[in-house]
C-alpha cells in the first residue's frame, strides 16, 4: 500500500526506501530469531542425550506463576535445615571432628593383656621328647599385661595439632557456608518477586501495544495512518509477547532457584 501510495504522489519517496529497510531488517531478525531457536533445541537435545538435529516440539504450556508467601525468614531456617551443600559441610565437619578423637587416643597410655603356654620335651631322642610334649607334663604358661606410656609423642601430638586446624577450617567452612546461604535465600525471594513485577510490567506493556496497533490500523483505514505505522505496531506487539515469555521463563528459572538453596527439589 505504501509503494501504491508512493507511486500515485501521496507520500514522500523516502518512504519506499523506508519501507525498503524494514522488509530487510525484518528479514534480518527473522532469521536470527530461526538460527537461535535451532541452537537452543541442538542444546535442549545435547542435555536430553539425543541426536542434535534441531527438532523440537514443545508439548506444554509454560505454567503460570502461583501467588505464594515469600517469608524469607521462615524459608533461611528450612535451607540452613535442608540444602545439600550444607549437609554435606556438616558431614565434613562431623568426620574431622572423628579423626581429631582418633588422634588424641594416639598421646594415651596403652594396656595390652599378654600370654604365653608352652609345652617343653627334654628327653635325648626326638620321640621320646615329642612324647614327653604329648603328655603335657612339662608346660608353661603365663598371662599378664603391658603398659606402655608414650614418651615425647611429637607425632601424635603433631597429628592432634593437624587434626584440630582441619577441624576449625571445617567449622569456619560450615559457618561461612550458613551465612552466604541466609543471605542467597533472602537475595532470591527478591529476586522471585523482582521477576513478578516485571511479569506484570511485560504483560501491561503488551496490552498497550495490542491497543495501539488497534489504534493504528482504525488510523490506517481512516487514511491518517501509513502501513509503515502499523507494521511498526505490529513489531511492538511481538516484541512484548517475547519480553511476557521472557519475564515468566526468568521467574520460573528465580523459584527453581530458591527451591534449590531450600533443598525442596
Amino acid at each position: 500500500m505504501v509503494l501504491a501510495r508512493v507511486d500515485a504522489g501521496d507520500l514522500a519517496p523516502v518512504e519506499r526506501s523506508r519501507v525498503e529497510a524494514s522488509v530487510v531488517q525484518a528479514r534480518s531478525s527473522q532469521l536470527e530469531a530461526h538460527n537461535t531457536a535451532i541452537s537452543a533445541a541442538e542444546a535442549l537435545q545435547i542435555l536430553a542425550g539425543a541426536e542434535p538435529d534441531g527438532q523440537v516440539t514443545a508439548v506444554t504450556v509454560p505454567a503460570e506463576p502461583v501467588n505464594v508467601t515469600l517469608d524469607a525468614d521462615a524459608m533461611g531456617v528450612e535451607a540452613l535445615a535442608n540444602n545439600p551443600d550444607l549437609q554435606s559441610q556438616r558431614v565434613a565437619e562431623e568426620g574431622a571432628d572423628l579423626d581429631l578423637r582418633d588422634a588424641r587416643h594416639g598421646r594415651l597410655p596403652s594396656l595390652a593383656a599378654v600370654g604365653n603356654y608352652t609345652l617343653r620335651g627334654y628327653e635325648t631322642s626326638l620321640g621320646a621328647a615329642l612324647d614327653e610334649m604329648s603328655t603335657g607334663t612339662l608346660r608353661d604358661w603365663y598371662v599378664g599385661g603391658e603398659l606402655s606410656a608414650p614418651l615425647g609423642n611429637r607425632s601424635d601430638r603433631g597429628s592432634v595439632l593437624q587434626k584440630q586446624a582441619a577441624l576449625a577450617s571445617a567449622r569456619i567452612t560450615r559457618q561461612a557456608l550458613e551465612r552466604t546461604i541466609e543471605q542467597s535465600v533472602r537475595s532470591q525471594v527478591r529476586n522471585v518477586e523482582q521477576d513478578r513485577l516485571k511479569l506484570d510490567l511485560a504483560r501491561a506493556n503488551l496490552d498497550l501495544a495490542q491497543q495501539t496497533l488497534a489504534a493504528e490500523r482504525a488510523l490506517e483505514d481512516a487514511g491518517r495512518a501509513i502501513q509503515k505505522d502499523v507494521l511498526e505496531a505490529i513489531r511492538s506487539v511481538d516484541d512484548a509477547k517475547v519480553s511476557v515469555e521472557q519475564a515468566r521463563a526468568d521467574h520460573a528459572l528465580a523459584v527453581v532457584e530458591l527451591m534449590r538453596l531450600r533443598g525442596a527439589l
